[in-house]
């Protein structure tokens, strides 16, 4: 195939990515969708392969496990012709069914990755799906599936809901339209469903497995009133549900246009040009970096159940005959509290560092998993099995980022970075909401990134992985009970180097009704680290019942029952910095005074200023 056309068809399928997430964006009901972004929208090959990866990066690896499960489930439709095929780029099913795995070292995640002993999805047996229509009449046209299940779906957790819609021209399915949005209650134990100290995936809310909530064109409202009837908001993820619904049909349409515009052959064709296109960029770039090993660990302030407990992760990087092989076997085993992780999270990290690391022209999709490997050890915090929680993944995701790309330094250091600051979660569940207005408050925090070779770090920022949001003070102000008494950087709080760390970001909270606070956060006990010489930024704190006799810094994530006219502080971490600070420029220094980054004792104390 010609290159213009393979040009023309990836920015087709990436304009009408950003045509998803747009629509997504204007019609979702929640704070979670139309303030913090929290979602994804996506073009997949037949198999499940994405495309073109969506701007919520970690969800970008969740899509082909997800279908992968659904196609064993239900059996592949017919395809288009054995010519199609062959230009395909072929890959091997990336969840083996439960009869291909061993105990030993086996079949991996990708071609070159291993995995010890990973354990079968529950509820599947080694044939499920195998054949066409092997459950509810197979895979058709105008079907939708839903599934929010960590194990058997692959999403990050619980509150995370993906819907998939097949594509078929000419009788063949070509491709599917997907999409992953947060949603504001599942049910679980805690408001909100993300808490910060389950030790079983069941205390998070409604667990949905690949399953049609529209069957060839028509709406099951059945699976639409059960997801409903677990949810403390209905209205809210009833509106999200149906507009996520409406996107990914719109995306499944929009595709099929182009296979009547284009042929469903040509289209195909186009994909698999896509994925070896990316495959081969991202096996020149490895084939630049020097052979050899380097290892890297850090740690967790706690899982939220064990509080004076650490939690260890680890990373070998191996580059070899033109493949890098991450090694996470050394990481802890899997954790009683919400920490763990799901195969397609280290995914993400992997390939965020990777590109990140070997240039950010570096386009991601699953073609690149042909030259990157993955080893992961069964029963650990990066490969948990069932039933372990996991509603606080992406904390632990930004830590294995840094441990990640701490290692990826000593193999190319022109592109090292220091720790970031990482993403927390704040909750407020209302006993009495404003009029009208939802009783969940839900947001994401971002906080800053670490300095690295040639630049300071950003403030104030979501870090790593994702593009989301902080929510506005007016959106806070106008729809819930609550008071932002204040909303500033902290000065100092960027680890000093020769190129600093990002400033800590605070906000202080009133509350205007009685409520239940869930805070989810990390990186107070271990302050993100500096590189090269660089110091630590700020660890990050929250402090419940501010100014008053019983107020005290929470020592890890928690929940607190809190009354009206109290108050509480959500300060995040700094980034760390790079360099010795005393080689800082001094015009540089200067100017951070100015703007009131360092003060003038930190100047003379971090960067030895007169």
């Amino acid at each position: 195939m010609d290159a213009v056309t393979i040009q023309v068809l990836r920015n087709k399928i990436a304009s009408l990515v950003e045509e998803m997430h747009y629509h997504f964006y204007r019609s979702g009901y929640s704070t979670i969708i139309r303030e913090s972004r929290d979602f994804s929208c996506v073009i997949l090959d037949r198999d499940g392969r994405l495309i073109v990866a969506p701007p919520m990066f970690f969800h970008a690896p969740v899509y082909r496990h997800l279908v992968a499960r659904i196609l064993a489930l239900y059996g592949a439709p017919s395809l288009l012709s054995a010519a199609s095929q062959r230009l395909s780029h072929a890959a091997p099913p990336l969840l083996p069914l439960p009869a291909q795995r061993g105990e030993g070292r086996g079949e991996g995640l990708f071609p070159q990755a291993q995995t010890r002993g990973e354990v079968p999805s529950p509820g599947l047996s080694p044939q499920a799906g195998r054949g066409e229509g092997a459950m509810g009449g197979g895979i058709r046209e105008g079907d939708v599936f839903v599934s929010n299940h960590p194990y058997e779906g692959g999403l990050p957790h619980v509150s995370d809901m993906a819907f998939v819609a097949p594509v078929f021209a000419d009788g063949a399915l070509v491709a599917f339209a997907g999409s992953i949005a947060h949603k504001a209650d599942v049910g679980g134990t805690v408001a909100g469903s993300t808490s910060a100290n389950a030790t079983e995936m069941y205390q998070e809310g409604l667990l949905i497995p690949p399953i049609k909530i529209w069957d060839a064109g028509r709406p099951l409202p059945d699976i639409e009133r059960l997801i409903l009837g677990n949810s403390r908001q209905p209205a809210l993820v009833r509106g999200d549900m149906q507009a996520q619904i409406a996107v990914t049909q719109m995306g499944a349409a929009r595709v099929k246009a182009l296979c009547e515009r284009f042929g469903p052959n040509t289209l195909c064709e186009a994909f698999g040009a896509i994925l070896r296109g990316a495959a081969d960029e991202l096996r020149d770039a490895i084939a630049r970096l020097p052979q050899g090993h380097a290892s890297a660990e850090g740690r967790l302030d706690s899982d939220g159940v064990a509080v004076d407990r650490p939690i260890k992760l680890a990373v070998t990087v191996t580059i070899a005959d033109g493949i890098a092989t991450f090694d996470f076997s050394a990481s802890d085993p899997q954790a009683a509290g919400p920490v763990n992780l799901r195969p397609s999270m280290v995914e993400a990290c992997v390939f965020y560092c990777l590109i990140g690391c070997l240039g950010p022209k570096l386009a991601f999709n699953d073609g690149m998993r042909d030259v990157a490997g993955i080893v992961l050890a069964p029963r650990t915090v990066t490969n948990a099995e069932p039933p372990a929680a996991v509603s606080n993944y992406q904390m632990v995701n930004l830590k294995l980022v840094d441990v990640i790309l701490e290692a990826l330094s000593q193999l190319h250091p022109v592109r090292a970075v220091a720790n970031a600051g990482s993403s927390s979660a704040l909750g407020i569940a209302w006993r009495q909401g404003r009029p009208g207005q939802s009783t969940m408050q839900y947001e994401i925090i971002g906080s800053a990134y670490g300095g690295g070779m040639g630049h300071n770090g950003a403030s104030a920022t979501a870090t790593h992985l994702s593009n989301l949001h902080i929510t506005p003070i007016e959106i806070l102000e106008s729809e819930y009970p609550c008071r932002i008494a204040r909303f500033d950087l902290v000065p100092d709080s960027g680890g000093a180097g020769q190129w600093r760390g990002g400033l800590s970001m605070r906000r202080e909270y009133e509350l205007l009704a009685d409520a239940t606070v869930i805070r989810r956060f990390d990186k107070a006990r271990f302050p993100p680290q500096g590189l090269a010489g660089g110091r630590p930024g700020g660890p990050s704190r929250f402090v419940v019942r501010l100014g008053t006799a019983d107020e005290v810094a929470a020592p890890a994530s928690g929940r607190y029952e809190m009354k009206a006219g109290e108050r509480f502080l959500v300060q995040t971490a700094g980034g760390g910095g790079y360099g010795d600070p005393l080689a800082r420029d001094r015009a540089a220094l200067a100017r951070d005074m100015t703007e009131g980054y360092v003060a003038s004792d930190g100047a003379r104390k971090d960067y030895g200023a007169d």
